[in-house]
């Protein structure tokens, strides 16, 4: 007996996509509660002026933040010619 629908069938049934679960709804709220992103929680570990804060903790703040302050560099086409000299 074949399972799963027929192929060119559409999909009845089922989550729709992009729809938010309870859990992930929940958390957003409470985050909204605490009036602080854990992108600004972030920030504040690295603009936290005491000197006993371990250096851990900001390099880990710094890497976790870094994809939200600044974007990735994307590959660059060279038309030119480039001239090497390997006298």
């Amino acid at each position: 007996m074949p399972r799963g629908r027929p192929q060119g069938q559409p999909k009845t049934g089922g989550r729709r996509k992009g729809a938010t679960n309870k859990i992930d709804t929940k958390h957003r709220e409470e985050i909204i509660k605490l009036g602080i992103t854990p992108l600004e929680y972030m920030i504040d570990i690295l603009n936290d002026p005491d000197p006993n804060r371990p250096i851990e903790d900001r390099k880990w703040a710094a890497q976790q933040a870094a994809p939200y302050v600044h974007s990735r560099l994307s590959a660059i086409d060279h038309s030119g010619r480039v001239a090497l000299d390997l006298s």
